[in-house]
């Protein structure tokens, strides 16, 4: 082999490694937008769940005061279907806020990941 033929291989092979580089920079660019649109849909659910707590909230609010066309067995039965509501929505937001947490760090841990690999693509 020819230094040309070395020269050749080597530009070859780092044709070779930067196209592997760009592929896996892909990668991780499409995972972080995956991730960023769980995050969306992640807030979305969450602020959902704050509407419905809000309103579980009020009619239990209403259901503790005696409001509605039963009498009082009637009214203690709305009340405790009304508590298990609001405790069951707010149980389930949590979840979401917890997830939710849990997408942000993964999307930061990629988003330093991607950094890192552009910083040694230069």
């Amino acid at each position: 082999p020819t230094m040309s033929d070395d020269l050749e291989a080597a530009l070859a092979a780092e044709r070779q490694r930067c196209a592997e580089k760009d592929r896996l920079l892909e990668l991780l660019q499409e995972r972080l937008g995956q991730l960023e649109d769980s995050i969306q849909r992640q807030a979305d659910d969450s602020a959902l769940g704050q509407h419905c707590i809000a309103s579980l909230e009020r009619k239990l609010a209403r259901a503790q005061r005696g409001e509605g066309d039963g009498g009082e067995a009637e009214a203690e039965a709305r009340l405790e279907e009304a508590t298990r509501a609001v405790a069951a929505e707010q149980t389930e937001r949590l979840e979401v806020e917890r997830r939710l947490e849990e997408l942000q760090e993964e999307t930061a841990a990629k988003r330093r990941g991607d950094d890192d690999m552009q910083a040694r693509l230069r």
